[in-house]
């Protein structure tokens, strides 16, 4: 059954349809956040598709697409288009085959790439193809589909009930950050957003680590944080010891569930376990205001299983592995066949 599609501009019908597709809470796809992402220069498209020739019909599927170039190297850098992301997913559809869906954002790719302003460049670049999805799911072939693992921790058990599932060395640290008067609250100033933006940019996003802030001014991370955290669903929790700012976890809501993407530490104030309380008044809040889950957002493992050091923080928090999908390819702009698939781990050595 041939489609027809059709670009969305405007906020309310794209709103409409997110309302008919039964979408829950998605900040990937809501319209005033993600459109915030064009202060990073980042495209987004939107689209709706419908039974060919009867656009009065019932739409049958949605889709949003993101473009972003990401240094690779100093010289080299890729044309990223994102469907979807830990964020929310970016592709909805009522009862379709898996052909269709393969059609749909095949034909929808072509044509964002094509309505990009950035097409000639990307011409030049080859283009990572990026779907994140939470079940596994027959949207691309098999061959492009890479299995990777999260850690998330069920907050429906009591407080006391969690903590004593914590690693002694983590309670430990919990209490010592009591005891030195650690405190945290979540900040929506645009002084905490300079703090976060700060840290990570001097800790975390030097060098040649492929992230949309790398390259990004302190301005335009500003704008699209500060949209997010308008609506509530970016929460930005920051610890303090006396009038230090020490700590932050950067904490994304969807659908009744926390995402936790960000975390710094002033590794001066390291001492007092700042991280430690900081987690548990996130795991604290969560739980007071409803959320079934906290996803910590990524876990590595070793040929033997082993957690590096990282995660093994996240899983000392009671937290348990959990299996996420990534869907991924390197294609060629206006090319109709695909190259070689290239995973992300060889991207990012």
């Amino acid at each position: 059954m041939n489609q027809e599609q059709r670009l969305i501009t405007k906020r309310e019908e794209w709103e409409e349809l997110l309302a008919i597709f039964e979408v829950k809470e998605n900040l990937f796809l809501d319209f005033q956040v993600s459109d915030g992402l064009r202060n990073c220069d980042v495209e987004v498209f939107r689209y709706v598709y419908y039974p060919e020739n009867d656009a009065e019909e019932k739409p049958t599927a949605i889709i949003q697409w993101n473009i972003e170039i990401i240094k690779v190297h100093k010289i080299l850098g890729i044309a990223r288009i994102a469907c979807g992301s830990r964020e929310g997913n970016g592709f909805f559809h009522k009862e379709l085959s898996i052909p269709e869906q393969q059609i749909y954002l095949q034909k929808s790719l072509r044509e964002t790439i094509k309505r990009s302003k950035r097409g000639i460049s990307l011409l030049l670049l080859p283009v990572y193809i990026s779907i994140v999805s939470d079940c596994k799911r027959d949207i691309l072939p098999h061959s492009l589909v890479e299995e990777i693992f999260s850690v998330e921790l069920d907050l429906s058990p009591s407080v006391l009930e969690l903590e004593s599932n914590f690693d002694k060395k983590r309670r430990n640290g919990i209490r010592k950050a009591q005891k030195n008067g650690i405190s945290t609250n979540i900040d929506r100033t645009k002084e905490g957003l300079s703090f976060f933006y700060d840290l990570k940019k001097s800790q975390y996003w030097s060098g040649d680590e492929k992230t949309i802030w790398t390259n990004r001014t302190k301005e335009a991370f500003g704008a699209y944080h500060q949209r997010a955290t308008t609506v509530g669903k970016h929460l930005l929790f920051i610890s303090k010891y006396q009038r230090n700012n020490v700590a932050f976890a950067s904490v994304y809501s969807i659908d009744r569930k926390l995402f936790y993407k960000e975390g710094g530490l002033d590794k001066s104030f390291q001492e007092f376990r700042p991280l430690d309380r900081l987690l548990m008044d996130v795991i604290i809040w969560g739980k007071e205001h409803g959320y079934t889950s906290l996803d910590f957002c990524g876990a590595n493992f070793d040929e033997d299983n082993n957690p590096d050091a990282r995660t093994k923080f996240k899983l000392q928090f009671g937290a348990i592995p959990k299996r996420y999908y990534h869907y991924q390819k390197i294609t060629l702009p206006f090319a109709g066949k695909r190259t070689p698939l290239l995973f992300t781990r060889l991207l990012t050595k």
